[in-house]
């Protein structure tokens, strides 16, 4: 019992946390809830862990970090590589930059896909070369260079819409739902 009162209290306080990034981020309108139904304690204590809205934190916790490895994969991925394009024409020329693995040859891939049919069986094979393409004059980089503002605005507003969507969801999942941080500093809603 103590360890479901202490993840509860914990839950909570990460997402008033989190409520209070997204109230200050996002400008959204969230309220919490100070204060429990009942008068006595113990009604106090059971209303908190019967109540739905003490839950859904821990719902939203676990649907957050999901979005925050997208966001890392997006940010570090997707932008690093528009912001890489982006530069080439400061360092096209320079034969001791490369991106990736200096190969003889090209990597292949070979997929394949069989199915049984009437105690045959049958398949598809084929195989995939990616290669490499080299930038070596100005023309070619500025061309690398505006994929790269594409790739990197892009990314900017899938991050952007990213975070809207995480402070609907903010909205939906912690809107009312108890914050004892809020409850001990004396702010929020009842």
């Amino acid at each position: 019992m103590a360890v479901l009162a202490v993840t509860a209290v914990v839950c909570l306080a990460l997402a008033g946390l989190e409520r209070r990034l997204t109230i200050v981020l996002l400008g959204r309108d969230i309220a919490a809830r100070t204060a429990l139904s009942g008068t006595t304690t113990r009604d106090r204590v059971v209303s908190l862990f019967t109540d739905l809205r003490t839950w859904t934190p821990l719902a939203y916790l676990v649907v957050k970090f999901g979005v925050g490895l997208l966001a890392v994969l997006l940010l570090t991925a997707a932008l690093s590589t528009g912001l890489s394009m982006l530069f080439m024409p400061l360092y096209y020329g320079d034969p001791a930059v490369y991106v990736g693995l200096p190969t003889d040859r090209p990597v292949e891939f070979h997929p394949a896909f069989y199915v049984v049919w009437n105690n045959l069986l049958v398949g598809v094979n084929a195989v995939v070369s990616v290669g490499y393409w080299r930038v070596r004059t100005l023309p070619q980089a500025l061309v690398v260079a505006g994929g790269g503002l594409a790739v990197s605005l892009a990314t900017l507003n899938a991050l952007n819409a990213l975070a809207h969507a995480t402070g609907w969801l903010t909205e939906r999942l912690l809107g009312g739902a108890y914050d004892p941080v809020g409850a001990i500093l004396g702010s929020g809603e009842e």
